[in-house]
């Protein structure tokens, strides 16, 4: 199953030193929440709703770190279907939980904000309706850049 994890450049950087992402994160995913929302939709579709929500997510998650760059992240990773549940106490269709290690090897790609969506992420992050990153495309980037995306 594909899953997209929110993150930040800290996290990414954990994730790259530590060759692991740790059981337990919260991550979104194509769920049946999200197909039974959009009927008419197709995989493609259903999965794009999932990765702005975990977009969505990594924002929130830089709100709680105020020293983290204005980037948002998100990771795409495969794992095994039984390691995937719906998360509890939240009204995002897509929100799950991933009850195993996503190793390095799981990661299909990467995204993030580039530098000229920063000013953007900064000012929704000082209060400004997060409509501004609508039309915000974030950047691909395959496993094997990681270090040079860091450095």
């Amino acid at each position: 199953m594909r899953v997209y994890l929110p993150a930040t450049l800290d996290t990414l950087s954990t994730l790259v030193r530590g060759g692991e992402w740790a059981a337990g994160g919260a991550a979104h995913a194509v769920t049946d929440d999200v197909r039974r929302s959009d009927p008419g939709g197709d995989l493609d579709s259903w999965e794009f709703d999932a990765f702005c929500d975990a977009a969505d997510t990594s924002l929130r998650l830089l709100q709680a770190e105020p020293s983290a760059p204005d980037r948002r992240v998100v990771v795409s990773a495969d794992v095994d279907d039984v390691a995937v549940q719906p998360a509890q106490g939240t009204d995002v269709a897509s929100a799950v939980v991933v009850d195993a290690a996503v190793v390095l090897d799981a990661v299909a790609a990467v995204h993030l904000d580039g530098s000229d969506a920063e000013p953007l992420v900064r000012r929704v992050r000082e209060g400004e309706p997060v409509e501004l990153l609508r039309d915000v495309a974030l950047q691909w980037y395959d496993p094997s850049e990681l270090d040079d995306v860091l450095a």
